[in-house]
């Protein structure tokens, strides 16, 4: 994988775990305001973001297990530092949903 494809993989990392990680923080606001179906499909939207943030990073993981060289860049490791910050938010955005959710007696799935 060349340089520039490294670059593009590593950019689209980053818009994907960003976006990820706005709508888990969207889902903790909507919960905050016992918005809870609004907070569910807010957390279904940043899953989905960290979904795409994973293809591109699996293609990565892909040409380095085929022996390709990968040029090691301060964006990449940018972009896998916002990965998984998303990552982590998630299970605390969820977290923070139930955590809403039961205040309220809506019950905790």
């Amino acid at each position: 994988m060349d340089k520039e494809a490294v670059q593009m993989a590593s950019v689209g990392l980053i818009a994907n775990a960003g976006d990820a990680f706005s709508h888990f923080r969207a889902a903790v606001d909507r919960a905050r305001e016992g918005a809870f179906d609004e907070a569910e499909a807010e957390l279904d939207a940043g899953r989905g973001g960290i979904a795409e943030a994973h293809k591109a990073q699996i293609d990565l993981l892909a040409c380095e297990a085929r022996g390709e060289d990968l040029e090691l860049t301060l964006l990449l490791v940018h972009a896998q530092d916002h990965l998984m910050n998303a990552m982590t938010f998630e299970s605390v955005a969820q977290e923070f949903v139930e955590l809403y959710r039961g205040r309220r007696g809506e019950g905790v799935s």
